[in-house]
Formats: C-alpha cells, structure tokens, sequence
C-alpha cells in the first residue's frame, strides 16, 4: 500500500492575501491565481468565503452599489461657485486656450491612491495600472525640467477657467432656452449656424433620396 502523500501547508502573509483576492476579483479563475501565488485552490475558496470576498459576493455588492440612490450635496457643503455676473466671451476662450499645468507630486499620489482602491474593490489588474502610471510619474518628474511658476497657482488658475466656461455654457443654454420657449429668433451670431444646419440637412436628404431610388432600381 502506498503512503498517503504528505500535506504541504503555506503560510501566506495578509498582504499577499489581499493581492490575490485582488486578483481573483479581476476575473481570473480560482486554479490560476492559487497557482501564482503558490497556494491551494481550496485555501482559496476557504478565505474567500470566510472573508466575504467570494465572486458572487462581490457581483452582490457591486449591483448593490450601482442600484444605490444618490445623494445629493447639501446646501451648505457646496463648493463655491464662479464669481456672480456671466463670463466675457474673450475671457473664457483665454481660460479655455491657457496650457494645462499640473503638479506630477499630487498626480503620483492619486494615482496611487486610486491603485489601493482598485485593490480593495477587487480590480487587480487595474491596480497593477494604476501603480505602475504613478511609479513613471514620479520617475518622469525626477529627470524633466519644470518652469518656475508655482504649480498651485497655475492649477488654481486652470481650475478658475474651467469654472468660467463651465458657466458660460450654461448662461448661453439658458438663454437660448428661453429664446426657443418664447418665439423669438435665434441672435445674429447663430445665423452662419443655421445656415450650416440647413445646408447639411439638405444634403442627408438628397443622399437618402438617392439611397431610395437606387433600392427602387
């Protein structure tokens, strides 16, 4: 009779549990990730179930994420809004064409920020991403050379424009909203538009006109 093999135990740190529930919950199957972390497919499944991360659970929770209200900020919480008046047009095109600066620091540390939080959800490969874009951030803002100006400054600037056009657009809607509810014309600087619109419009007809007649033949 031959000897029952003998049973190899592995002792797993919490860390590297949690990147293979990381990587269980991204869609590999249970064989293939016991297999890259040198453990077995039932310890797997065993801290899986007792952890509450088995991928069933995880649908669950996800769905219920999704399915969840949203709530909406208070009034009091709500960050502070563009200065009163609507916008110059030429203002917001300047804000709109002023180079995109930002600061690699912060940018680095979100994105490793939201590595860990692709880890905890369970998005394993996504956190993979997300850590290997902040370790090249961080690698490219050690060798480039930056300008002088203060990146707060530039972001808070940028973050300014963004406000403007932000409000410019909804002043123009709203305007053009009530021009349509009321009757009332376009402004002259919609005409070229109008124009345009027309001519397109004559074009798709002419094109599904011949679409049909060609059918027809």
């Amino acid at each position: 009779m031959r000897p029952l093999p003998k049973t190899r135990y592995v002792t797993v740190a919490a860390e590297t549990w949690g990147l293979i529930r990381g990587a269980y919950l991204s869609g590999l199957s249970a064989p293939t990730v016991a297999a890259r972390f040198g453990v077995s497919v039932t310890a797997l499944r065993k801290h899986a179930a007792r952890e509450g991360w088995t991928k069933r659970a995880f649908a669950a929770r996800q769905a219920a994420a999704r399915s969840a209200p949203f709530d909406a900020v208070p009034a009091g919480d709500a960050p502070a809004g563009p200065a009163a008046g609507p916008p110059d047009e030429a203002a917001v095109l300047e804000a709109w064409r002023s180079p995109l600066q930002i600061r690699p620091d912060d940018l680095a540390r979100r994105a490793l920020a939201n590595a860990a939080h692709a880890l905890k959800a369970g998005e394993g490969l996504n956190a993979v991403r997300l850590a290997r874009a902040a370790t090249e951030i961080a690698r490219l803002n050690s060798v480039l050379e930056w300008a002088g100006e203060d990146p707060a400054e530039a972001e808070a600037r940028f973050e300014a424009g963004q406000a403007m056009m932000r409000m410019f657009l909804r002043e123009r809607a709203l305007n053009l909203a009530q021009d349509l509810v009321a009757g009332r014309d376009l402004p002259p600087e919609y005409e070229d538009l109008k124009i345009e619109l027309a001519r397109l419009a004559a074009v798709r007809a002419a094109a599904e006109a011949a679409e049909g007649a060609g059918g027809e033949g």
